[in-house]
């Protein structure tokens, strides 16, 4: 007989509930979202709104501009480009070797140069303005111009004319009757100025403080000027010629006498305006002897910047 199992109840299937099921797939599905919400980007740029329509560009130094970039540009090249004003300067010629001033009465006479000075003068020397050499290439360009037979040559011409009371009387008067006739022999294409000076300045002013072209008009204005000219006062000579080389002109005709003579200081500073701007400074001076003297301040002053110089017998003037 065969031996019979004994009997197993069968075990019972544990499974989950479909509604707490349910609720572990949604909790999953949240974690992860917020999860994945919390790892993305903070703060992304907005994207701003385009309009379409054609763009200017043109190519330059700054590489390539569109249109409303060249304004901008330009205020950047331009401000980058502004540098300090540079002070004028003016380079310095050469001064001529001074020549001994002639031993004459009322009539100064050019002096010409040797011919050791010419053969040794290099060929690259500066010209000299104010002499009697004429213009470059040896033109007649410039006017020739002279006050008691004391000339100069050039296109700007500064009259300095002493009038203080030594100069009273027929010494003035015979002064502004030279300088009239020296005006005529001017063109319209020449400049001229004309200060009067004792201790204070007289300045002939036609055209707003500017040296004046020599037309009919003004130098018809200037004899007006000249003859309301009277002689008192001291004599301030140095402020009247600093006064002339700030126009700059090719010749100073002065005219004076050697009373109180200058400063040291005073002839060292017109050396260096005439080696700044080359100017020749034309000696007119008024003694009282029939002879000149052999040397003094005014003989100096014209020698030192390549003019002539001239004496006059003031005595033997008349009215």
């Amino acid at each position: 007989m065969p031996s019979s199992l004994p009997y197993a109840a069968p075990v019972a299937e544990r499974r989950l509930p479909a509604w707490l099921f349910s609720i572990a797939v949604h909790a999953s599905a949240i974690v992860l979202l917020g999860v994945a919400i919390d790892q993305a980007p903070r703060g992304a740029a907005v994207e701003p709104s385009r309009s379409a329509g054609i763009v200017l560009k043109r190519t330059s130094a700054e590489g390539e501009l569109y249109e409303g970039e060249e304004e901008l540009a330009e205020n950047r090249t331009s401000a980058e480009s502004v540098e300090a004003p540079e002070l004028l300067t003016v380079p310095p010629e050469k001064s001529p070797t001074p020549q001994p001033a002639p031993n004459v009465n009322l009539l100064a006479q050019a002096a010409s140069p040797s011919a050791t000075d010419s053969d040794s003068a290099p060929a690259a020397a500066p010209r000299q303005r104010g002499g009697l050499r004429g213009s470059p290439g040896g033109s007649d360009e410039y006017a020739k111009v002279s006050v008691f037979g004391v000339q100069g040559s050039g296109n700007k011409f500064v009259y300095v004319f002493d009038r203080s009371a030594s100069m009273d009387g027929p010494p003035l008067a015979a002064a502004k009757r030279q300088l009239i006739e020296s005006l005529k022999s001017l063109e319209p294409i020449h400049q001229f100025h004309i200060i009067f000076f004792n201790q204070r300045l007289k300045s002939l002013d036609v055209t707003g403080g500017r040296i004046a072209f020599a037309t009919d008009r003004n130098k018809q204005l200037a004899a007006n000027f000249i003859g309301g000219i009277s002689a008192d006062g001291g004599t301030d000579r140095f402020i009247a010629l600093k006064q002339a080389f700030a126009f700059r002109p090719d010749v100073i005709f002065f005219l004076s006498d050697a009373d109180d003579p200058m400063s040291r200081s005073e002839m060292a500073d017109l050396a260096k305006l005439h080696e700044r701007f080359g100017t020749a400074i034309c000696v007119i001076e008024f003694g009282r002897t029939p002879t000149p003297p052999q040397s003094n301040f005014l003989k100096e002053l014209a020698g030192q910047s390549g003019g002539q110089y001239g004496y006059v017998d003031a005595q033997k003037l008349v009215k």
